[in-house]
């Protein structure tokens, strides 16, 4: 398989790009070597588009979102979230006809487990569903991004292997007491200092229920950036 021919097959997969709850502003994402922007219209809807602007390849995370539409902070196009058409440029006046080509690439998002979901190939599946979680009661609450120095590929190989957090990095599983009903659990080196997985992989348990989760936009081959998450019942 050709490095091209992986990239067009990873391009039909959903990705997370963007957590919901950063969404009160645009968002800038790179999946796959494309440059994306994620925001929420107006009305609540997240949209998923190019992160530049057709006309003078403005970056449209650094604009305004108006209405439905991302504007440009270089000349004011407006970009609608749904369809990436051209809805107004302020130099022409708001009578004047938009042309025809001023349409940019408009991508499927989808808010779900509180992350925002995009594909920007031919999905191959609907996004990610875990109807399992819906008897749960759960809810999603979001952990500080890290950056990790790898491939997706081989960072989603290495959160599957759940036989290797006994023994890498030599460490100990603890835990606190938050509440009667909550604790919070991680690692920590026999010595006392931070685990290997410290920070990056800690849940919080209730009761018998514990799940956790971790979002990852990929930016070019070897580079990855995730964020640790749990889930809680209320």
């Amino acid at each position: 398989m050709t490095p091209e021919t992986r990239t067009a097959a990873l391009r039909r997969g959903w990705y997370p790009v963007a957590r919901a709850v950063d969404l009160d502003r645009p968002q800038q994402a790179t999946l796959l070597g494309r440059r994306l922007v994620a925001f929420r219209t107006a009305d609540g809807r997240p949209r998923v588009l190019p992160d530049r602007c057709l006309h003078r390849g403005g970056a449209l995370h650094r604009g305004a979102v108006i209405g439905d539409s991302i504007e440009c902070p270089y000349h004011g196009w407006q970009w609608r979230g749904a369809d990436g058409h051209c809805v107004y440029i302020p130099s022409n006046g708001s009578s004047a006809p938009i042309p025809k080509a001023a349409v940019i690439d408009a991508f499927p998002a989808v808010e779900r487990y509180g992350l925002v979901w995009t594909c920007i190939g031919d999905p191959l599946t609907g996004p990610p569903d875990l109807p399992e979680l819906e008897p749960l009661g759960m809810a999603y609450a979001a952990g500080d991004p890290v950056d990790v120095e790898a491939g997706i590929l081989a960072a989603m190989e290495n959160f599957r292997d759940v036989a290797h957090r006994a023994t890498v990095g030599d460490v100990n599983r603890v835990s606190a007491t938050v509440d009667q009903n909550t604790s919070v659990s991680g690692t920590a080196g026999r010595d006392g200092s931070p685990g290997w997985t410290a920070g990056f992989a800690s849940a919080i348990e209730y009761g018998p229920h514990q799940a956790q989760a971790a979002c990852f936009a990929g930016e070019g081959r070897n580079r990855l950036q995730g964020s640790t998450s749990s889930m809680t019942r209320p």
